[in-house]
């Protein structure tokens, strides 16, 4: 059988003397491009798949060194047949996978063959390593032993959501709408009910069970997997457990001492100010920062701006020149 020639290094954009690390990186960084999540592109999801698919070449040793011996003078889409003697990896040695039972070897492979869009791999890749989810020496002899075997599973969805301040405080249920990729590598629309846990912090990420893309040989689906982002609060800044802020004080007030209010996500919230109260100076009111897993929270710490009025009335204007006089600054001396 005649096929279209693949070039990997061509997909990913990279040097055929490149490191592992390199392709790593290449691989990441288009596979994030093309996400059928972020690109709405017409071709997004098939760039995806092939994306997926020259990394699970590449990104393996040994099957990228297999690759490699059929040689550099191959052109990218040129027709393509194997070297006579030819054997798809795995039928004529070099691969080798060390499991424990057949069930093991279910996952493995089963996992191989969900990537790159949950649509297979190309009849190319097929050719040279064989159907590394359903075929191949290692497949044959799983289908002889446990004919009946689970299917293997879809595989893992992540995704990135945005919450807000109070969603991180408040925690409890939210519903979301996600795209999700199907079988067939297209986008489809998701809710999900999301659970919103004691300690959520931005960057960590949420695990779904049974909600990731959908498994092409008919077995349970994969996981889904929210990365928490958070929606940037005027006025409020995440450290850690705690929330940073600022509290305007009026400057007689921070010289006498007295009651002001300070914003939290929840509402406002009245706190003492001392008497010589600075500007600068940092309050702290506690319990009104961030939930924490063991049912505690962290701070809130606002710090302090003095006021002044802008435009006196002159009664205020009065009042001001007497305590400038009396401070003993230059021009007003007692």
């Amino acid at each position: 059988m005649t096929v279209t020639y693949k070039d990997y290094y061509k997909v990913l954009g990279v040097d055929r003397n490149a490191t592992q690390d390199e392709i790593k990186k290449a691989y990441r960084r288009l596979a994030r491009e093309y996400h059928p999540d972020r690109n709405d592109s017409p071709d997004a999801a098939e760039r995806f798949k092939e994306i997926n698919e020259a990394y699970q070449v590449l990104g393996d040793p040994e099957k990228r060194k297999r690759y490699d011996q059929l040689g550099a003078n191959w052109e990218d889409g040129s027709p393509f047949t194997p070297p006579p003697g030819w054997q798809p990896f795995g039928e004529g040695g070099g691969f080798r996978v060390h499991v424990g039972n057949m069930e093991d070897l279910g996952e493995i492979f089963g996992d191989l063959g969900g990537a790159g869009g949950g649509g297979g791999f190309s009849d190319f890749f097929e050719m040279l390593f064989g159907n590394l989810g359903l075929g191949g020496a290692a497949g044959g002899a799983r289908r002889a032993r446990r004919p009946h075997r689970r299917p293997g599973r879809g595989r893992d969805v992540e995704a990135e959501v945005e919450f807000s301040l109070l969603d991180l405080v408040r925690g409890g249920q939210r519903k979301l709408t996600l795209g999700i990729p199907g079988a067939d590598g297209r986008v489809e629309r998701k809710t999900v009910t999301v659970n919103l846990p004691r300690g959520l912090r931005p960057g960590q990420k949420l695990r779904i069970p049974g909600h990731g893309a959908p498994s092409p040989a008919g077995g349970p689906p994969g996981d889904l997997y929210l990365r928490v982002r958070v929606r940037p609060e005027p006025g409020f800044e995440i450290r850690g457990d705690d929330l940073v802020t600022e509290v305007s004080v009026p400057a007689p007030l921070a010289v006498v001492g007295g009651v002001v209010q300070v914003e939290t996500p929840e509402g406002p919230v009245a706190i003492r100010v001392a008497p010589g109260t600075q500007g600068g100076q940092k309050l702290r009111v506690r319990g009104k920062g961030l939930p924490r897993k063991d049912g505690t929270r962290g701070d809130l710490i606002a710090t302090v701006r003095l006021s002044v009025p802008r435009h006196p009335t002159p009664e205020e204007k009065e009042l001001w020149e007497r305590l400038a006089a009396l401070s003993g600054q230059p021009g007003h001396e007692r």
